[in-house]
């Protein structure tokens, strides 16, 4: 997706350079990224980097708060697993209790057990979706703010992609 955000990039400040700002209307409705169509035209409606790059950067806030949310909901499925092991332990030890064979007591703990591996496995693996997703969004909302940036600087569309690709290499 970083890709393709840089090819539209480049697209637009090729057509903008070799065109000027009014020639990329065209483009913009065929844009598939809604915050490039969004940037596309205020740049068109005058508005300068002053003004769009912190839309964009609140819109990445907003994004990352909602991450949080999922992260917090995520906390209290995982610590929820554990008790449902315990639960399934406690009926165990009743039953076997009641049997009068100590022995099969031991037994027991397995449900425990397994639910504490399966609260580490979803821990890590749901940490890692979260993580993924983040750094993903971060990467977008950087390429665009300084694709946007350079844009409206007129930095040479070529290098403005070099610049663009770096950063996702860096990333």
């Amino acid at each position: 997706m970083p890709v393709q955000l840089i090819n539209s990039i480049y697209e637009i400040s090729a057509l903008i350079r070799k065109d000027g700002l009014l020639a990329t209307e065209s483009l913009r409705k065929d844009l598939k990224d809604p915050w490039l169509q969004y940037a596309l035209k205020k740049m068109i409606d005058g508005f300068d980097k002053n003004a769009i790059v912190p839309v964009i950067r609140n819109e990445h806030l907003r994004y990352h708060e909602q991450f949080l949310i999922v992260e917090a909901y995520k906390e209290r499925v995982t610590s929820s697993i554990a008790l449902f092991g315990m639960a399934g332990s406690l009926a165990h030890i009743m039953y076997f209790l009641s049997k009068d064979d100590p022995t099969l007591v031991a037994a027991s703990f397995v449900p425990f057990l397994l639910s504490l591996f399966m609260q580490f496995v979803f821990s890590a693996w749901s940490q890692s979706q979260i993580d993924f997703q983040l750094d993903q969004s971060r990467v977008y909302y950087a390429i665009l703010e300084n694709g946007v940036a350079g844009i409206q600087d007129g930095i040479n569309s070529d290098i403005l992609r070099d610049q663009l690709m770096a950063r996702i290499s860096h990333a």
